[in-house]
């Protein structure tokens, strides 16, 4: 190697070895301030912030401290509940390939039928349906 180019890898690995002792150990963290603190959008968190956090600190301290009495479940008004909830109607399931074009034929990997249903109605005329199978 020539020396000019021994120059010109030394003064790179200089370059990238300055480089990572500035990020690690000279380059502030972003997300905190010298006192710690946390930083938002906006700059330190600010005193409403502050103030909000302890609010939901202590009610989240206070849902923790909730008992409740299981005897509840043994008393006759509970029992003389009724229970007015509907069953979940069945529901069709959608087309095999939801990604595949509109009017698309779509080949099922255990049937290879596709149907396909038409309807045209024209102005002073009788409705005309035609329904098209085809196997493969």
């Amino acid at each position: 190697m020539t020396p000019k180019l021994k120059k010109i890898i030394i003064l790179i690995l200089l370059a990238i070895i300055l480089f990572v002792v500035y990020a690690v150990f000279l380059k502030k963290d972003p997300t905190s301030t010298a006192d710690g603190n946390l930083i938002t959008s906006g700059g330190v968190l600010s005193e409403d912030a502050r103030a909000l956090g302890n609010q939901i600190s202590q009610a989240l301290v206070r849902i923790e401290q909730i008992k409740l009495d299981k005897n509840i479940f043994t008393d006759a008004i509970y029992k003389t509940l009724v229970d007015r909830s509907e069953p979940i109607i069945e529901e069709p399931i959608g087309r095999p390939n939801p990604f595949a074009p509109i009017g698309a034929i779509s080949v099922n990997s255990t049937t290879r039928a596709a149907t396909t249903t038409a309807s045209t109605k024209k102005p002073g005329t009788a409705t005309t349906t035609a329904t098209t199978t085809r196997s493969n």
